[in-house]
């Protein structure tokens, strides 16, 4: 069975256009084009680019070939049915990878703290979405990104601040 793997020669940021051309058999480029089109369509392209990120499993240098790209045999139909074809067995596996993924952190008893903080990420931003198309917020988008990654940027030292704490007093 063919697996998705982020690409590690086709990489702008994560690998992920990359990989999914790769998998896909399209030029990442136009993959790329889509996210940023997203991006401008909502902000989806951010966060369904850090879920695949997140999700997809990097290649190895043996996993990975040569892109291929097609050269235009296959009608415009073709090719979408099977885009739509592969993106449902994808969404399949990344169903049962969570799955696994899942079980696995329930038997080692693991803390499900980033999965919250995700899920709860997710859920706001879907909220806010939903509510741009009744109540008038477009002056939020200008003040919401800034003090998102703001808060991100002081969660991130609070947390590693709080792990140096820990290692110091561990010495001690």
């Amino acid at each position: 069975m063919k697996r998705i793997y982020r690409s590690r020669k086709e990489r702008i940021l994560g690998g992920v256009c990359g990989g999914m051309g790769e998998y896909l058999n399209v030029d990442p480029v136009i993959l790329r084009l889509l996210f940023v089109l997203l991006v401008f369509a909502g902000g989806a392209g951010v966060i369904l680019y850090i879920v695949a990120w997140m999700i997809i499993p990097e290649g190895s240098a043996g996993t990975e070939k040569a892109p291929s790209f097609s050269t235009g045999e296959k009608s415009t139909d073709a090719v979408v049915e099977g885009f739509v074809r592969e993106v449902e067995e994808a969404a399949e596996q990344v169903e049962k990878r969570l799955e696994q993924a899942v079980e696995r952190l329930e038997k080692k008893g693991a803390s499900t703290t980033p999965q919250r903080v995700i899920g709860i990420f997710l859920i706001l931003t879907g909220i806010f979405l939903f509510l741009t198309k009744f109540v008038d917020l477009s002056w939020i988008w200008v003040f919401f990104w800034p003090l998102l990654l703001v808060v991100l940027g002081l969660l991130l030292l609070l947390s590693a601040w709080r792990a140096e704490s820990r290692r110091t007093l561990k010495k001690l």
